[in-house]
């Protein structure tokens, strides 16, 4: 389908990662591949370290939108992102994490899952920042669960249509290969449990 092709966003698109800056060519995939096909090259990964080497780094834009509701979704807040070279040591940094499937234009292709970047969802919670938001369901977890439900729906509904959707693999070759190992030789594109693909960035169509 000609609808659904891997193609650069154009610039009259509004994207939704705050102060990004255009990516340079040599870290975008551009193609006429639809979802279908994206899943397809995306198996074929398995047999293919070249292959996987050549995508590794890249960012390909698919047409695809997120699953409604609660439908196959893990969400946390975890360690991650801290600067290393902060004086204050003490000082842990955290980052919202959530793991969701994808579905292209046609529900009967099935469906990916991609963790998504923690940027993509920081503008959704406002004010708090993924530190207070833990601290917040720690210390009072009526207010930290409205926070959460409140943005991660809203989150959830600005990608609930059809996107340019930006999707990295996450692991360099040798560790993809090692994790893979272990699983059905179909299960990995789907599995919310271990994401090997995510999401860096998104636009509206």
């Amino acid at each position: 389908s000609s609808v659904a092709q891997v193609a650069i966003s154009s610039a009259s698109s509004r994207n939704i990662t705050p102060n990004s800056n255009a990516n340079s060519s040599k870290s975008v995939l551009s193609g006429n591949l639809s979802f279908s096909e994206f899943k397809a090259l995306m198996q074929s990964l398995r047999h293919n370290r070249v292959l996987y080497e050549q995508h590794y780094g890249k960012e390909i834009i698919v047409l695809c939108k997120i699953s409604p509701g609660n439908e196959n979704k893990v969400f946390n807040i975890v360690k991650g992102g801290g600067d290393k070279k902060s004086k204050v040591k003490r000082e842990k940094k955290y980052k919202f994490f959530l793991v969701s499937t994808f579905y292209g234009p046609k529900q009967s292709d099935g469906p990916i899952a991609c963790q998504v970047e923690s940027v993509l969802m920081e503008p959704f919670f406002g004010e708090y920042s993924p530190a207070e938001v833990r601290k917040f369901s720690r210390e009072d977890k009526v207010r930290g669960n409205r926070i959460v439900t409140q943005s991660s729906t809203a989150f959830i509904h600005e990608l609930s249509s059809l996107g340019r959707v930006h999707i990295k693999l996450m692991l360099k070759a040798d560790e993809f290969f090692e994790k893979i190992s272990s699983m059905p030789s179909d299960a990995w594109l789907e599995d919310t449990k271990n994401p090997l693909l995510i999401v860096v960035k998104r636009t509206s169509i």
